[in-house]
């Protein structure tokens, strides 16, 4: 009996051993009770049943060492020939290294490193440094294309996401224009493919096939020969016999890979270097990017990058490089600001970010937040908000200004108040700050106030237009107080202002006399023909208005009696 490593085998064991078993025994009666005496028995039989794995081997627990070398009929397996299957197969997968887009990303990516391990220069650092060295990697790419004849004039910068053909995806080689969209194309490059597979089809393990000496390709070239030209080059030969290689050896089953490990990478590297055809400059890069054989003319170096040295604050400082207008154009719109700069100008976007590799001199994309869904709760229907500046008053300050305007708040009309009614009960005062010294001087030359009046008479004298009161001190003077500067009947202070809202200001009278008097302190003014010195009882009893004499104290006021001093109490109501 096999042993059970899952939960899966457990239930299928339950299902297909277990359970037929249990059935045969509830319906053969006698089966089950000879099954149940042999279970009662007391020296049952000994368990018989075998614990060893009929399906696995010890190999699968303990793995024998890998041995270096393959036995000879694993090699026998191996030496057969690519068939038809297969070849349907490699077509399929390398299909795509015969795009342009793709052979000029490797050789792109391989000439901006070239580049930054030259010289580390400061003109290539940064956002406009990194598009600069993209321009300089397309320049440098482009001359030596031209030199082997593949270029297509028709393309424009791969990454700029200026001009329609800037996008390298939907390039096409010159000779191959008849391709309409991009599934025609990736069948002409799986055909392309096919048809090398098929050359090279009767050739034995590690055979090479001779190829004619063509250093470039003529302009005048049919599609024919751009195609053998294309798929005679060593950097396609050797992706083609490393990929054969590999097809070969995964022909052998897991035990055999697990027992014999193989390289087919070193192994086509072996073959190349006893032919003759490995470079030194092929280890440093451990790949090959060789567009000629040994037997062929030297192959075109890659363009002279000494003329860096020359480069200060831009590309176009030196006059070694031959810019083509396009490329002086990219260069001079580099150092434009990015507001002036075309929409998308050298960025990948976002959502192509994971499925294409980015370009030299291509960036990605500034994060923007995507904008609310209809129907979510941050949406915001178009044109409902109106604009406005953040400086911008909103229409209820707008309106709350035009309510209350300056003029008001600086000179606000008093409120008018019933003469019959007694004056309201001063409220009480904070102190306020004393003048300074130099407006106590400015202020010695202005008239002097005038005198106070009850609350009564104020109200009867009130004219049109109030006259601003003036700041005092919150203590009161007993006796005679001395000279004080008093503030200029001016336009009255914010602070005044908000003072006369919450208490009533007595109003004074208009101003009759222009002469000018000596400036007093607070109190009541003195008589201009009395004594200099009087008393606070006198002050008092000459504010009092005279009244008639009557015949007896309260009583009526005799005609044609002249008038005389009164008696003591309040002062008859005028009718």
């Amino acid at each position: 009996m096999p042993p059970f490593f899952d939960r899966v085998q457990f239930h299928d064991a339950l299902q297909n051993q277990a359970i037929p078993v249990l059935e045969a025994l509830v319906a053969n009666g006698n089966l089950h009770n000879r099954s149940f005496r042999r279970f009662e028995r007391e020296d049952p039989p000994p368990y018989a049943s075998s614990t060893e794995s009929e399906e696995f081997s010890d190999d699968v627990l303990a793995p024998p060492p890998p041995c270096s070398e393959l036995p000879g009929e694993l090699k026998a397996i191996m030496e057969q020939p690519i068939n038809d299957d297969e070849m349907k197969d490699l077509a399929c997968d390398m299909g795509s290294i015969l795009d342009p887009v793709d052979f000029y990303h490797t050789e792109a990516k391989r000439e901006e490193s070239r580049v930054e391990e030259y010289r580390s220069n400061k003109i290539f650092g940064g956002v406009e440094g990194s598009r600069r060295c993209g321009v300089l990697v397309r320049h440098n790419v482009k001359r030596r294309w031209e030199k082997l004849g593949i270029w297509n004039p028709e393309w424009g910068f791969a990454g700029r996401n200026v001009q329609p053909n800037d996008d390298a995806y939907r390039w096409k080689w010159r000779w191959d224009q008849q391709a309409v969209d991009d599934s025609e194309s990736a069948g002409y490059a799986e055909q392309l493919v096919a048809r090398a597979l098929r050359l090279r089809q009767n050739l034995r393990r590690g055979e090479k096939a001779p190829v004619l000496p063509q250093s470039c390709l003529e302009q005048d070239a049919t599609a024919s020969q751009a195609e053998s030209f294309i798929i005679s080059r060593p950097w396609f030969i050797f992706r083609i016999e490393l990929a054969e290689e590999r097809t070969r050896y995964d022909r052998l089953s897991v035990d055999e890979k697990r027992r014999y490990p193989h390289s087919a990478r070193k192994q086509v590297i072996k073959w190349w270097k006893e032919r003759g055809d490995w470079k030194e400059e092929f280890d440093r890069k451990n790949r090959v990017t060789s567009w000629k054989w040994r037997h062929e003319s030297p192959s075109p170096e890659p363009e002279d990058l000494t003329s860096i040295n020359n480069m200060k604050d831009s590309p176009l400082d030196t006059t070694d490089m031959d810019f083509t207008p396009s490329e002086i154009d990219d260069l001079e719109t580099i150092e434009l600001p990015s507001c002036d700069q075309p929409k998308g100008f050298w960025t990948i976007r976002r959502k192509d970010s994971g499925l294409r590799a980015p370009f030299p001199g291509q960036l990605l994309e500034p994060f923007q937040p995507p904008l609310p869904t209809p129907g979510s709760l941050l949406y915001v229907p178009p044109g409902s908000l109106p604009g406005r500046s953040i400086f911008e008053k909103t229409p209820s300050e707008k309106e709350h200004d035009e309510d209350s305007p300056q003029e008001l708040e600086q000179n606000p009309p008093e409120p008018q108040r019933d003469t019959t009614s007694p004056p309201p009960q001063k409220p009480r005062r904070q102190r306020q700050r004393q003048p300074h010294r130099t407006e106590s001087a400015q202020n010695r030359d202005q008239p002097p106030p005038l005198p106070r009046c009850s609350a009564r008479i104020a109200g009867m004298k009130r004219p049109a237009e109030p006259l601003p009161s003036q700041a005092t001190s919150n203590k009161k003077p007993r006796g005679r107080a001395a000279p004080k500067a008093a503030a200029p009947a001016a336009q009255p202070t914010t602070r005044e202002t908000r003072r006369r809202k919450t208490r009533p200001v007595q109003a004074r009278p208009p101003k009759i006399e222009t002469e000018t008097r000596h400036q007093r302190g607070r109190g009541r003014p003195r008589k201009e023909n009395g004594p200099g010195t009087r008393s606070v009882v006198a002050k008092k009893k000459a504010a009092r208005t005279p009244a008639l004499a009557g015949p007896g104290r309260g009583g009526p006021a005799a005609t044609g009696t002249p008038a005389g001093p009164r008696g003591r109490g309040r002062p008859r109501k005028s009718e």
